[in-house]
């Protein structure tokens, strides 16, 4: 989901109403949007035009927090959230959500890379 689309004259919320209403009645077992701000009312009213279960990202420029996890969650935003260098950075990433510990940082110039790099070499939560 872009919000470009607005600006170069498209019409993405009429797009994205047809795509759910024809997503909706195959009974999918997710449906999943990454953008910026998932309370929007775009974001919101797709939600409860899709019915099932909602996973949401915001983490276009900067990586979805457990704050904003929490909320999304507490608030009725989505049911689940999506995170990716979160997660790659943390192999232990539940544990320390649930600890409200410490996070590894991400290093960037191994993500997606040629090797092993950046997946196995993250270190664990200390107990």
């Amino acid at each position: 989901m872009s919000q470009i689309g607005d600006r170069i004259g498209l019409k993405p919320r009429a797009t994205y109403e047809a795509l759910i209403a024809g997503l909706a009645p195959l009974g999918l077992a997710y449906l999943s949007v990454l953008h910026a701000d998932p309370a929007s009312d775009l974001i919101q009213d797709l939600r409860r035009a899709f019915g099932g279960t909602f996973i949401v990202n915001s983490g276009f420029s900067t990586m979805t927090t457990r704050e904003e996890a929490v909320t999304a969650v507490d608030e009725g935003i989505a049911d689940l959230i999506a995170v990716g260098r979160p997660a790659i950075a943390n192999p232990d990433l539940v544990t320390r959500w649930e600890q409200n510990a410490d996070e590894n940082e991400v290093d960037q110039a191994s993500v997606y890379g040629p090797d092993e790099r950046g997946y196995t070499d993250y270190p664990f939560l200390q107990d």
